[in-house]
């Protein structure tokens, strides 16, 4: 029997919160997933899927066929127009490329970005358009493909680099020179990225899946972990 967390209001949340998907039972109704930022960042579950124990009350169980998806006109906050701050718990032995939060146009030198796992290691690639360094790209140094739960954040702040921190501790990094402007059409994907190939179907569990339209700090990172062991 699931036992009820009240989880971390918004007012508890660093501000800049733009998207939050819980996947608590309260936030799923048939396939639609609520955003409890109060950003109307509804989210249209495509394919077969399982709420399950997660982290923080229910998760979102993915078979490696199924993701979540959200119009690009819903919540333009998350398309990287500055700087943007990805987070989620996750929970996968994958081993390949896998998709985690995208929002990618690879029409042109593309647009936009895709948060996956290579490799079991959380990595960032950024459309030609937003980075001015090659490859527009960075890894970070810890593997999460352990069959654990992990905190994943990415943090995009512009004009200097990518900063990655698994269950609140950084976790590499790269100078690179990340240019606002994101992509304003594709729609955001959760588990899998529109451009297959870029990255692949998401197979396990996620949950408190958060965007923040700006970069946060170290201790800000540490305190979205922290909120949700609660």
């Amino acid at each position: 029997m699931w036992r009820f967390t009240p989880p971390p209001s918004p007012s508890s949340l660093p501000s800049g919160l733009v998207l939050r998907w819980t996947f608590d039972t309260a936030d799923v109704s048939g396939n639609a997933v609520s955003d409890d930022s109060g950003n109307g960042g509804t989210g249209q579950i495509q394919g077969s899927y399982t709420l399950v124990p997660g982290k923080l009350n229910q998760a979102l169980q993915l078979n490696g066929n199924a993701y979540v998806t959200m119009s690009a006109s819903s919540d333009s906050a998350v398309g990287l127009n500055n700087s943007t701050t990805l987070a989620l718990w996750i929970n996968t032995e994958s081993k390949g490329t896998v998709a985690l939060l995208s929002k990618y146009n690879a029409a042109g030198t593309g647009a936009g970005y895709i948060f996956r796992l290579s490799g079991g290691r959380p990595q960032l690639v950024l459309g030609g358009m937003d980075s001015q360094t090659y490859p527009p790209m960075a890894t970070g140094t810890v593997k999460v493909n352990d069959g654990n739960w992990h905190h994943v954040t990415v943090v995009i702040t512009v004009g200097e680099g990518i900063q990655f921190y698994v269950d609140g501790v950084a976790a590499g990094s790269r100078s690179t020179r990340v240019v606002g402007g994101g992509d304003g059409t594709s729609n955001l994907n959760l588990g899998v990225c529109q451009w297959v190939p870029f990255g692949g179907y998401f197979n396990g569990m996620m949950d408190e899946v958060e965007v923040y339209d700006r970069a946060l700090s170290a201790s800000e990172v540490n305190s979205v972990y922290l909120l949700s062991l609660q």
